[in-house]
This record gives structure tokens, sequence and C-alpha cells, in this order.
């Protein structure tokens, strides 16, 4: 991204700043400010440099988003919002907040062609799992998926309730979206012969402590007024404890 100021007042206020600081130099707290903008090319050699007071370096880089244009532009609003971050001693300008609300705003989060080729070529060029690091992932997950935080997570969904525009929000961020068909082979393989939910025989436990063994999951749901999905869950993590609430309140899976 290339340095190139726009001949407007912004870019000849940016450049009175620093000319006045290079010939009056400030005694006491100050800021080393990159003249050239070091993430627009510039270099650390000693004449880039200049020292700014606090109030001076906060204004510089306000200057820098209004006298550049595309990429660059981009950038040293990245920069303006980083002048929030300080560490000890440090005695940085605290900005407007309307201003920092305004540059705020600008700031586009979203990756670039460019980066997102990084990022997919970083993941191409990673060494695949090993075995054993893929157990102690899942040992970490399942450890850290304790009884206690699944409470806090229940009590959390209690009362919940999904509004209309919300749902159609989700319909709309699903609508169009196409699977390879590898993507789908996948999923058919998944839940074919004796992987297929309906195959398995479930052991449930009733609230009244009578063991069943059922075949046909979701029909039995069905036919007594459980909720499938609550008792799946609790067969999918194998929890044997008794689902808390909902119509399925009082049972539990033993295996299936």
């Amino acid at each position: 991204m290339p340095f190139a100021p726009l001949p407007n007042k912004y870019t000849r206020w940016y450049f009175n700043i620093i000319s006045k600081r290079i010939a009056n130099p400030v005694e006491g707290y100050t800021e080393r400010h990159h003249i050239h903008p070091e993430s627009l090319g510039g270099s650390n050699a000693k004449e880039n440099f200049v020292d700014l007071t606090a109030r001076e370096h906060y204004l510089c880089h306000l200057l820098l988003t209004k006298m550049l244009t595309g990429a660059a532009k981009k950038s040293m609003h990245y920069a303006f919002y980083s002048m929030q971050r300080k560490k000890e001693g440090m005695e940085r300008y605290v900005p407007n907040s309307h201003i920092y609300e305004i540059v705020r705003k600008k700031i586009d989060r979203t990756p670039s062609d460019e980066t997102r080729k990084r990022m997919s070529e970083a993941q191409l060029a990673r060494a695949p799992f090993s075995e054993e690091q893929c157990r102690n992932m899942s040992l970490g997950v399942k450890a850290s998926y304790t009884p206690e935080l699944r409470q806090l997570r229940s009590e959390q969904f209690k009362g919940r309730v999904v509004t209309a525009e919300t749902r159609a929000k989700q319909s709309a961020a699903k609508k169009g979206v196409k699977r390879s068909e590898e993507s789908r082979k996948k999923q058919s393989e998944s839940t074919r012969g004796e992987k297929h939910h309906a195959a398995r025989c479930w052991v449930l436990l009733t609230p009244e402590n009578e063991i069943l063994r059922v075949m046909n999951m979701t029909e039995f749901c069905e036919q007594n007024g459980l909720n499938y999905f609550s008792l799946r869950n609790r067969a999918y993590h194998k929890d044997q404890r008794p689902v808390s609430r909902g119509p399925s309140k009082g049972w539990s899976v033993l295996g299936y």
C-alpha cells in the first residue's frame, strides 16, 4: 500500500504538526511516531521518526484517516483505533467519544481476498493432527464440559424465546447455501445402516425406574410425547442423568 496523501487541508495540517515538532522538540512525556506509517511501507530509520506529545500523536493518527484513500485509509483506521491501547506508564491522550465512535464504525473487519488466500494456504500447509493430538483435544473438550457447566448452560436457556424476526434471519442465512457432493456423501454414509438412529437399540430409564429397550427412538418419542433431541443429547454426551425439564423430564438414557 503506497503512502500517497491527498492534497487536502488534512495533509497540510499533518505535516505542519510534524515540521513544528521537529523544529521545536518538546520536553517531558512524548510518544514516537512514524512520519511515513510503517504499515504503509515506512522504514524504522531515524529520519522517519518524530517525538510528539500524546495529543499531537492522537491528532496525527486522526488526520491520517482523512488524508488517504482505499486500503491505506482502512489501515489507518485500524491504527487510530489502536490509540486506545496503552502500557503501564503511558499517558495516552483520551480520544473524543464522538470521533472514536465515527472511526470505530468505519473499521471493516471483513478480511481481504489476499488475507483469505494467506489463511487458506496456511491451513493447507499445516500437517494433519496425529492420533495422540486428536485424543488429547478430545479429552480436553470432555474435561471442560462438566456437569456444572451443563447446568449453567441449561439455566441460561430457560425461558428463552426465539422471535419471528430471529427465525427469519436464521432461515435467510441458510437459503442458497450449496454443499459439495463429497459433503452430501459423508452425511449420507454417517446415517446409514447400523449408524442410523432408528437402527440402534436405546436403553432408557423411565421416571418410575423402569428399564426399556427401544429400537425406533423417534417413533417411541412421538407416541409417548417425549422430546427426542433432549434424549439424543444425553446419549451423545454419555450423560446418564435424568432430563431436568421439558416433555422428557425424569427420563434417562443408559446407552444406545
